[in-house]
């Protein structure tokens, strides 16, 4: 009792003396203040003066040593106690701890209290790291009184330090350290737990992983941090509600997702503090997301990123020039005048070479109005989201240069404004997409050098306006498509380097607007059919690394006049070469006719045309075999036995010279 109430006053003291005779007694009680004195033998005056002095002195000695005895019971007690709380305390938190790990792997699915390192960076856990507990940023529209009321995350067992690179006071994006509340201390807790104010010190010891090691982190507070959690726990609370209808709830219980980081930017860093009921909170949401699982603290190119401007004026969002037409407000649609619209972002153009690098989440398919979509030689990972096909006002996607698999989404089926497709260069692996053959207004479709199987769907010639077709360089099996006509706009038709079979397509012939066709490094087998005699825009025939046959034209065809490249070599046709057909042209730059069976005279005036001044009309390249009995040149490039000689045969003189 001393010790927890340590002002508590001496009530009662006894005290008993014996006279000097040893017969007479005097006993003196003290009670709180008060002093009864029994009934003594009569003394005389002089024996009665020195035994009062005698017992006052007495008295004293005796209540100076009980107080004596009392001070060092209360000190001892205090010790005890003091010792006795510390323990407690350092058990708990180590105990908090624990289980504040084991909370992050256990099926509720509760947030880790550990400090979580966002993509940027990791924590150290071997040393202190000083850092500030850095206030929320109040709207830009509030007053004063309304600034007050926004106050900072409690800092607490269940908080999470999220930390970020190029911090910057300027930059909510670069903020250097944010205070991510679990969702588990957001429901549970509506007082604070703690606060820092000016002077103070704060210590979070969190653990990083089942290990024993911890991570210490020191916050030094700046001067005037707000008291309390409860409306920025509120406000990212209110934002996951909100938001796990569009992106599920799992994910932001991993405080490392890019969900959560986003959820937690837009509502503690953006500066705008949109209501979760504002019409354009979960698009800035959406490109917020984009930024954090894109890596964009690493991108080439990232104005006005995560800043107070509106997304629509953010790089790669900006501009009207794809995507928009004129009368957007800068990447997005204008809203209108009913009330709910807001200006919806249309474009997303990141360039080339930006240094994106991630899966494209899928909640970009909610972005309805998209129209314009390019990210090109980057490192996009993982498969397209099946929710990109709900872009059905998109007419233009460039995802070239990327490590893509997977296939092409089916959701796209039907999409009547997509006129160009750029898949190219990535590692798609499924059969070709049927769904290419029902986007009736696809003008270009570039999907080469990838691992496309199957084979091309005769579907593919219903698309009356597709104007370029390029699936060089796949796995693609099987016949080519027969069925094109008059109304085919083809002009580009390359399968190159694939492992398609049987003879050239007829019916190729049909469009007549065909000006390149590049069908080289297959197993195509058969003539040349007389229907492509009738070629009169054609300008590059490709067709070497065959099995092709036969014998081409005498008489002056029209596919020959408009010919500037002609490649059949290593096939097996025969017969003479008619290159009559050719000396009246100047549009000719490459023959290459080796290892066939060929058999003519290249004129003069052909190997004149390879003089380099001739510049435009120069010949570039002019290949032949000059094996006995087939082709005389004095200027080609000589095949011997199937194999390149570097040597030039002159006419007339029967020998070989070194070119």
């Amino acid at each position: 009792q001393t010790f927890f109430n340590p002002l508590a006053k001496l009530t009662t003291i006894t005290m008993s003396e014996k006279s000097q005779s040893g017969d007479d007694t005097s006993t003196t009680e003290m009670v709180g203040n008060e002093t009864r004195q029994a009934k003594l033998p009569k003394l005389d005056a002089a024996e009665t003066g020195s035994l009062k002095s005698e017992k006052k002195a007495k008295g004293k000695s005796s209540v100076a040593k009980a107080n004596e005895e009392v001070d060092a019971s209360t000190t001892k007690s205090r010790i005890i106690a003091a010792a006795v709380c510390l323990v407690v305390c350092a058990v708990a938190a180590i105990v908090g701890g624990v289980l504040g790990t084991r909370s992050s792997r256990n099926s509720s699915g509760n947030i880790n209290a550990a400090a979580v390192p966002d993509p940027g960076g990791e924590v150290p856990t071997s040393s202190p790291v000083m850092l500030r507990a850095m206030p929320s940023r109040a709207p830009t529209s509030m007053d004063e009184s309304d600034r007050d009321a926004i106050v900072a995350p409690s800092i607490s067992g269940s908080d999470t330090l999220t930390p970020s690179s190029n911090a910057s006071p300027d930059d909510p994006s670069n903020a250097p350290f944010s205070l991510a509340p679990s969702i588990k201390s957001l429901e549970d807790s509506s007082e604070p737990t703690s606060s820092t104010t000016d002077g103070q010190i704060l210590t979070i010891e969190a653990p990083v992983s089942d290990t024993p090691t911890k991570q210490t982190t020191t916050l030094a507070p700046t001067s005037a941090a707000p008291s309390s959690a409860g409306p920025v726990s509120a406000r990212l609370q209110a934002a996951i509600g909100k938001l796990s209808d569009l992106s599920g709830e799992d994910v932001f219980n991993d405080t490392s997702s890019p969900q959560f980081l986003a959820a937690m930017w837009i509502s503690h860093e953006d500066t705008l503090q949109l209501g979760v009921d504002d019409p354009r909170f979960e698009q800035r949401y959406i490109m917020a997301l984009f930024y954090y699982a894109m890596d964009g603290n690493n991108w080439n190119q990232k104005q006005g990123w995560l800043t107070g401007e509106s997304e629509c004026y953010w790089f790669g969002i900006d501009g009207n020039a794809r995507g928009c037409g004129d009368d957007g407000v800068g990447g997005c649609i204008a809203r209108g005048d009913f009330v709910g619209d807001y200006d919806k972002i249309c474009r997303l153009d990141m360039g080339r070479l930006n240094n994106l690098y991630g899966n494209l989440p899928s909640e970009l398919g909610s972005l309805t109005e998209m129209r314009y979509f390019e990210i090109q030689d980057d490192y996009i990972l993982g498969t397209l989201p099946q929710s990109l096909g709900n872009w059905k006002q998109l007419h233009t996607f460039l995802i070239g240069g990327n490590y893509i698999s997977g296939g092409f989404p089916s959701t796209f089926e039907g999409n009547e404004m997509l006129g160009t497709i750029f898949i190219d260069r990535n590692r798609f692996n499924s059969t070709f997409p049927n769904v290419f053959s029902t986007l009736k207004n696809l003008e270009w479709l570039d999907a080469e050098q990838n691992g496309f199987k199957g084979s091309l769907p005769a579907s593919i010639t219903r698309l009356k306006r597709l104007r370029i077709l390029n699936l060089n360089n796949n796995s693609l099996t099987g016949y080519l498509p027969d069925k094109w006509d008059e109304n085919n706009l083809i002009e580009d038709f390359e399968v190159a380097n694939n492992d398609l079979t049987g003879p050239l397509p007829p019916t190729l012939a049909n469009a007549k607007f065909l000006k390149d066709v590049r069908l080289s490094r297959n197993q195509l087998t058969g003539d040349l059919p007389t229907s492509y005699y009738n070629f009169e825009n054609l300008e590059e025939l490709y067709l070497d690394e065959n099995m092709l046959t036969g014998e081409f034209p005498q008489t002056p065809e029209p596919f020959y006049d408009g010919l500037q490249e002609l490649s059949i070599h290593s096939n097996d046709f025969e017969g003479p070469f008619p290159f009559e057909n050719f000396e009246n042209t100047l549009r000719v730059k490459v023959l290459e006719l080796q290892r066939n069976n060929l058999e003519g005279v290249v004129p003069k005036d052909i190997c004149d045309r390879k003089d380099p001044s001739r510049a435009y009309t120069r010949l570039v390249s002019l290949a032949v075999d000059c094996d006995e009995g087939k082709i005389d040149c004095d200027c080609c490039t000589c095949y011997l036995n199937g194999t390149r000689a570097n040597r030039r045969r002159l006419r007339g003189r029967g020998e070989d010279i070194t070119n």
